[in-house]
Order: C-alpha cells, then sequence, then structure tokens
C-alpha cells in the first residue's frame, strides 16, 4: 500500500510542470503591456492583477517631477 501511495505522488509532482503549462500557456512570457496603457503610457493593472507583464516593444521612460511612462520603442 504505501508503495502505492508513493507511486501516486511520484507521478503528480511529475505531472505539474506539465499541467502548468497546459493551463497557462501565456504564463512564461506575460500578458502584453500594451493592454495595460492608458494613453498616456501609464500602467494601469486591474486591481486585485495576479500575473506577469510582457514588456516587449516598449521601454520605460522618466523625467523629473512625472511618473514613469512606457512608450514604444
Amino acid at each position: 500500500m504505501r508503495r502505492l501511495i508513493y507511486s501516486v505522488f511520484a507521478i503528480a509532482l511529475l505531472s505539474l510542470p506539465v499541467l502548468s503549462q497546459a493551463t497557462a500557456p501565456n504564463a512564461e512570457h506575460g500578458a502584453p503591456i500594451s493592454e495595460f496603457l492608458d494613453s498616456n503610457g501609464h500602467l494601469n493593472l486591474p486591481k486585485n492583477y495576479s500575473g506577469s507583464v510582457n514588456p516587449a516593444g516598449f521601454r520605460m521612460v522618466t523625467a523629473a517631477g512625472q511618473p514613469p511612462k512606457f512608450v514604444a520603442d
């Protein structure tokens, strides 16, 4: 019985990377930052947002006394 429990546990652990890729294919790259930028280039994440944001194609710029913003490369 103990051997069966260890086998099931081992299979479950080995399956975790496969399952996470199947349920979240874009988790590695994140959501495009353009989905969260306002017209001024300021980042506005939805309340309780959980996840990563992919800044590809944008760069952050700063100016004295201004909040940072993103502009297209």
